[in-house]
């Protein structure tokens, strides 16, 4: 099957299901539409991602998990201005959303968690 973005010939597991569509699949394949989807989203590219990636060694950019085999990190970007920041684990970053990216809060979320820890 060719996608319709980048041309190349892929194999059915590499598109998206699509009910809408005959084939049941996407006309474009996941790379492309992962592609499309950092660009619309963050206005970042595949290789702005890699770089990231890069230099945060492989690794969440808090608490450094690094990534199984066909997980992703997740780019965490500014709420306010749309700025992208780094890229963080699923935990890391539905955790600070969960603190609405407030430095505060976090820094009163830590002082809780250090007052109630355990001998």
């Amino acid at each position: 099957m060719i996608c319709t973005r980048c041309g190349r010939d892929r194999t059915p597991d590499q598109f998206h299901r699509n009910t809408t569509r005959a084939r049941g699949l996407d006309t474009q394949c996941r790379d492309c539409a992962a592609e499309r989807k950092l660009l619309r989203r963050y206005g970042i590219g595949h290789r702005d991602y890699q770089r990231m990636l890069t230099d945060q060694g492989g690794r969440c950019a808090i608490c450094e998990h690094v990534p199984e085999p066909g997980e992703v990190l997740a780019v965490d970007h500014s709420h306010s201005d749309g700025r992208v920041r780094a890229l963080l684990c699923r935990s890391c970053n539905v955790g600070i959303g969960q603190l609405r990216d407030d430095p505060e809060l976090l820094l009163r979320a830590a002082a809780y968690l250090h007052s109630h820890a355990a001998a």
